[in-house]
């Protein structure tokens, strides 16, 4: 099923869920995807939403729901700065964990495109900033490289001349940015 079919499918199923509170379904989520629908559409220059704008909308649906479940379905513009403060610190200390027990990893998109953006904004809330201060966007994440043979699987995939070229551009300045980096440290290194 394409990107586009799951999200109508799991939107249509997210606004009428009965088990949801109305007031959030209703004032928040529907005018939330309605607004969002367009912005994407205008963002990227576009008639109607393509698969990676459906990806993108899919992923809010799940955090919608986790996010009312945090907040045991109480409306989101009746929660207080204690409970927004107390689902902060729980998600910080591994007390709320996803389905497989474990601590959620996407933190920073709760914050950044749920407490601190368009659903908490339509929600009246002013208080996510502040409960939010103390948290960093610079957790240390470990940095993947690809090795020579990975990027020779990756090209031998590509058909368009242009993106192989790009690509066979990027892994030479790559690799000349790291010899040019090692060189300069053994020269300064010699000098001193």
């Amino acid at each position: 099923m394409t990107f586009k079919g799951q999200y109508e499918k799991s939107k249509v199923r997210l606004l009428n869920d009965k088990t949801i509170n109305k007031q959030n379904r209703e004032e928040i989520f529907e005018v939330f995807f309605t607004k969002r629908e367009k912005k994407l559409k205008r963002r990227n220059q576009l008639q109607e939403l393509d698969e990676p704008c459906y990806k993108t909308l899919l992923k809010y649906i799940n955090k919608f729901r986790n996010v009312n479940i945090w907040f045991k379905n109480k409306p989101w513009k009746d929660l207080t700065k204690e409970e927004k403060e107390k689902v902060y610190d729980d998600l910080e200390d591994g007390v709320i964990t996803n389905r497989f027990g474990k601590r959620f990893g996407d933190l920073s998109g709760y914050y950044s495109k749920i407490f601190k953006s368009l659903p908490f904004e339509l929600a009246g809330d002013k208080d996510w900033k502040e409960v939010l201060e103390a948290s960093s966007d610079k957790r240390k994440k470990e940095v993947e490289f690809v090795s020579e043979d990975g990027f020779k699987k990756i090209v031998s995939v590509v058909s368009n001349p242009h993106h192989l070229s790009l690509l066979w551009l990027s892994w030479d300045i790559g690799e000349n940015i790291n010899t040019f980096c090692v060189a300069s440290s053994s020269t300064t290194k010699t000098e001193s």
